[in-house]
């Protein structure tokens, strides 16, 4: 009696296994494109996950035709098989270079007539390239010109700590400084050396150059100054008497100093 149930039983596995191996299922159909161009992807490898964001199966991407009545229809570009069954998945993409995409698929209660389902375009952005950290040092504009004047930054130029004016002096473009304290800017001669628009100690170029601290200086201006006899006749430039001056200009929490 125990051996007729034993062989019942086998029988009846062997009929359910089978069945259920031979269950139709549904076909998920999608196509993969690249986001910028719209572009198809081949060999994008396609994953089917779970619920619980186990991957169950897989693929890769292909671009195939088929004639159908004389006429080439593109098939999609994947294809993954599921139970007829309620379920939730996701379909994840992954190509080399691009961010994945994602496409979350829910089946319900299908008709019976369904057989495959249709996905939305799923659409891959490129990866974002990570650059390399590099540091922007800002350059100050060390001359300009203002009309008729020629204006030096002091803070442009990059000075040994406790540097006097001297040291400033010759590092600025087109200014030659003599040995003797006399002062060219291209070439033509400084009759005046300035400190705040007033002659310093008897025009003491040396004086000055060898004791002012350049880091109190917040510009250097050289242009044409009218003489005291010009301003008081009310002349201008154009009729009246100039000298060739550099003007160093302190920055004002030195003035106190001065």
């Amino acid at each position: 009696m125990t051996r007729l149930l034993t062989c019942i039983v086998i029988m009846l596995l062997t009929v359910i296994i089978p069945a259920r191996a031979d269950e139709p299922k549904l076909s998920l159909k999608g196509n993969v494109y690249e986001a910028t161009f719209g572009a198809g992807l081949i060999n994008a490898k396609v994953y089917l996950l779970d619920s619980l964001g186990v991957a169950i199966d897989s693929t890769k991407t292909g671009r195939t035709s088929t004639n159908v009545n004389g006429q080439w229809k593109r098939q999609p570009d994947f294809e993954l098989k599921v139970p007829r069954t309620p379920a939730h998945y996701t379909i994840e993409v992954n190509y080399k270079g691009f961010e994945p995409g994602f496409q979350s698929v829910t089946i319900g209660k299908l008709g019976s007539r369904e057989t495959e389902r249709g996905l939305p375009d799923i659409t891959l952005r490129r990866e974002a390239k990570k650059l390399d950290e590099v540091t922007v040092t800002a350059t100050k504009v060390k001359f300009y010109n203002r009309g008729d004047t020629l204006v030096y930054n002091a803070d442009a130029f990059m000075l040994a700590e406790g540097s006097m004016l001297d040291a400033l002096i010759q590092q600025l473009p087109g200014v030659e400084l003599k040995d003797d304290g006399r002062i060219f800017v291209n070439g033509k001669y400084v009759e005046s050396l300035l400190l705040n628009g007033r002659q310093f100690m008897d025009n003491n170029n040396r004086l000055l150059l060898d004791n002012l601290g350049a880091y109190t200086v917040k510009d250097i201006a050289v242009y044409d100054k009218l003489s005291d006899r010009s301003l008081f006749l009310g002349q201008d430039k154009d009729n009246g008497e100039t000298r060739y001056v550099m003007d160093v200009r302190m920055k004002k929490e030195f003035w106190v100093a001065i």
